[in-house]
């Protein structure tokens, strides 16, 4: 009876093995994204994305007019005008006078043994109306005047009133004229500009330095409502971009602005990673994140999500859809091959200012280590590894095992009965 019942069990174990791939053909197997065939074919995807293998001719291409705006080029570097008094100053007025004094009254000796008078008027904090009192001449409009221009306008005003006035100005306060310094800086603050003008290092030394290493380190300068942004390691070695500042000017320095994720079979968890804006290659990117799995990964499938400005995208539809470049890849005899949609087929993402694509690298190829450090990570880009074929039976394996297991013990046991 026991010896029956445990045929019973092998050839229960022996239908299991043979039904547990049929059960699980319509079932998917876990894993953490695409597989290298779902992002190859075509017909799986919603909407169109183009699929662009990796060589020197595409990071070529992709480099080729990608000249980032510089301090220079937007901003030049043109010294400050001289300081014109804004609403918000605070002024001190001083008046002179020679002897015999007609309007200002107390008496002093100058260098020369001349007897002169003077008069300091009061403080005055200039307001909304931008205007000044004066005895003996009245109300003066002096915001966006130099300091000598008022003062040439107030001795002209004194003439025939005072015996030779001579007339000084010395600004207490410039609220406005200051440069905000934020980010990773030591002490961020308002920076006053001084006559002989204020460059971007000089600023960034008043605020006691960054709080990092500077060649981690993006700053971003805001203009007139025009912001450029630029490594503070390509300011130090390019003097030309250490500009002078302009009264308003925002400057922020920020610690590896840039990111991009990682997903799939690299050799770390899936994570977003912070980078600087100089830049990195693909391979120091797969780096940071812990390179390829060597367990799951498949070398052929490392892709880049991105969406691509529409200038480049019309670079790469023009270039994969000419007649040369379609008879090439025909011609290659490779089962990998490029496609990249005509830019008029796009119509959904015209009214948008990218359109996805998909980068391919191929690390089963010697080349790909040599195309990909050309390759330049973008700020947002998901860097996707798939899993091998193999990798995916293992598993496959491991939930068959899940399985089976328990009539081989419980098979096991009976033929211990049985002895």
């Amino acid at each position: 009876m026991i010896s029956k019942l445990a045929d019973c069990i092998k050839t229960a174990l022996l239908i299991s093995l043979v039904s547990a791939p049929v059960a699980l053909t319509g079932c998917s197997l876990p894993h953490a994204g695409p597989s290298y065939g779902d992002i190859k074919d075509q017909k799986k995807q919603q909407t169109p994305v183009s699929l662009v293998m990796v060589d020197e001719n595409v990071t070529d291409l992709l480099n080729s007019g990608n000249e980032k705006s510089t301090f220079f080029d937007v901003f030049g570097d043109t010294k400050p005008e001289a300081y014109k008094i804004s609403r918000g100053d605070t002024l001190d007025i001083y008046i002179w006078e020679s002897a015999p004094a007609l309007l200002f009254g107390t008496s002093s000796v100058n260098s020369e043994n001349l007897a002169v008078t003077s008069q300091k008027l009061p403080t005055q904090i200039i307001e909304s109306d931008g205007k000044i009192s004066v005895p003996f001449v009245g109300m003066i409009s002096v915001v966006g005047k130099t300091v000598r221009e008022v003062e040439k306008e107030i001795i002209r005003n004194l003439d025939g009133k005072a015996n030779n006035p001579q007339v000084m100005i010395n600004v207490l306060t410039k609220p406005t004229d200051n440069v905000t310094i934020l980010g990773d800086v030591k002490g961020g603050s308002k920076v006053s500009l001084s006559p002989k003008g204020e460059r971007i290092l000089d600023a960034i030394a008043s605020s006691a330095g960054v709080a990092n290493s500077f060649n981690k380190i993006t700053i971003s300068l805001t203009r007139n409502g025009k912001t450029v942004d630029m490594p503070l390691e390509t300011v130090i070695k390019d003097p030309k971009q250490n500009i002078y500042l302009n009264a308003g000017d925002v400057m922020i320095a920020m610690y590896q602005p840039w990111s991009f994720s990682v997903m799939g079979a690299n050799g770390g968890a899936a994570r977003e990673i912070n980078f600087e804006s100089t830049g990195i290659n693909l391979v120091q990117a797969l780096s940071r994140a812990g390179g390829l799995n060597d367990n799951m990964a498949d070398p052929a499938g490392v892709f880049v999500f991105r969406f691509e400005d529409k200038d480049t995208y019309k670079k790469l539809s023009d270039e994969f859809n000419s007649i040369e470049n379609a008879s090439a890849q025909n011609n290659s005899g490779s089962s990998t091959k490029s496609w990249v949609y005509p830019m008029e087929q796009m119509d959904k993402y015209n009214k948008l200012q990218s359109i996805p694509v998909v980068y391919q690298i191929d690390f089963s190829q010697p080349g790909a280590f040599f195309s990909s450090q050309n390759f330049s990570v973008k700020n947002g880009d998901v860097i996707y590894v798939a899993t091998s074929s193999s990798y995916e039976l293992s598993k496959f394996l491991r939930i068959v095992g899940l399985i089976v297991n328990p009539f081989i013990s419980w098979g096991n046991s009976i033929n211990k009965m049985t002895d």
